[in-house]
C-alpha cells in the first residue's frame, strides 16, 4: 500500500472517533514514505519535520529523496494549512534511514552503521507512535495497516 494511502487510512481511524487534541503521531519510515504519510495526515494534524541529519559523503542516507518528496507535497501542505482546525495536534515525521548500514570501502568485510544524528536507536521499516499527555502508545505495523 503506498505511503500516502497508509497515512490516509490512519486519518480515517481518527475521523471515526473524533480528533483528539491531546494526541500526537510519530511517523518513522523511510524518508519519502514518511513525508507522503505525513502529507496525508496534514488534513487534521500539523506536520513537524524532524530531519536532523546531514548527507553522508558517499550517499549512505538518500536525503535528496526525502527533500524531493517534501517539495513534491509542499503545495498540498500549504493548501491544507489554511483548512486545518485550530488548535491541531502534531504529526512528527522522521526518516528511518537516518542510521543506514553500509559497507566500509577500507574494510569491505565490515558492515558499519552511519550515525548522522544524535540518537542511537534504529528503526526497521515503518513505525507509528501515537501518544497523549496521559499515556504513550507505540505501534509498529507490518506491511499493512
Amino acid at each position: 500500500m503506498p505511503a500516502y494511502s497508509r497515512g490516509h487510512s490512519l486519518l480515517s481511524l481518527f475521523a471515526r472517533r473524533g480528533l483528539p487534541l491531546d494526541a500526537a503521531i510519530i511517523i518513522d519510515a523511510p524518508g519519502p514514505e514518511a513525508v507522503a504519510a505525513g502529507a496525508a495526515l496534514a488534513e487534521w494534524f500539523e506536520p513537524v519535520f524532524i530531519f536532523d541529519n546531514w548527507p553522508h559523503a558517499r550517499g549512505v542516507v538518500p536525503s535528496h529523496l526525502t527533500l524531493a518528496a517534501t517539495l513534491y507535497f509542499a503545495p498540498l501542505l500549504v493548501d491544507l494549512k489554511s483548512t486545518r482546525p485550530v488548535p491541531r495536534p502534531p504529526v512528527f515525521i522522521l526518516d528511518s534511514n537516518r542510521l543506514a548500514a553500509y559497507i566500509d570501502a577500507q574494510e569491505p568485510s565490515t558492515i558499519a552503521t552511519w550515525s548522522n544524528c544524535l540518537t542511537r536507536r534504529r528503526s526497521s521499516g515503518w513505525g507509528f507512535g501515537i501518544f497523549s499527555t496521559s499515556r504513550v502508545e507505540r505501534a509498529r505495523p507490518s506491511s499493512t495497516i
